[in-house]
């Protein structure tokens, strides 16, 4: 199995990251490494032997695993080093997430009041104001105007 040291600099939030291919001299990258036996896809943890790399890197890619992770921890051990890593599924299916095509239901910053939605909480109520003109309208026609205001919040309107 090659695992292939990098810088990650880019938030986790964003699917293409911007890495680093780290060389250190006399240092092998990618570099060969056992996955202990006990350890899941998700959360592997890598046995090395070279243990001065380790130490510059943040993120890397096995290739065997075909996936991305981030370095959280590394323990040194017998001349050994041991990655505990996570994966980073943005980065590793970063091409399958491409190739989606979705709309997008529901957001909590961007919503259409025009879609039914039973889980966005409106608030309806009843609430009439009386506002007297000092001029411009005739007394003798009864004329009105009517105003609706769309409101969200539970307090009422004076």
């Amino acid at each position: 199995m090659q695992l292939t040291y990098y810088n990650n600099t880019t938030d986790k939030r964003y699917i293409n990251k911007t890495l680093e291919t780290l060389s250190l001299e006399g240092h092998d990258n990618p570099v060969t490494i056992k996955m202990l036996e006990d350890s899941s896809i998700v959360n592997p943890v890598f046995k090395m032997r070279d243990v001065d790399l380790y130490a510059t890197a943040n993120y890397c890619y096995v290739d065997t695993l075909h996936r991305y992770y981030y370095i959280d921890d590394v323990t040194l051990s017998q001349g050994y080093a041991y990655l505990h890593c996570t994966v980073d599924v943005l980065m590793s299916y970063r091409q399958q997430l491409h190739d989606i095509s979705v709309l997008v239901d529901r957001n909590q910053w961007d919503y259409n009041l025009y879609q039914v939605d039973d889980r966005l909480n409106l608030y309806n109520f009843t609430s009439q104001k009386r506002v007297e003109f000092p001029s411009g309208f005739d007394s003798d026609k009864q004329e009105f105007i009517l105003c609706v205001i769309g409101n969200t919040s539970s307090e009422e309107v004076e």
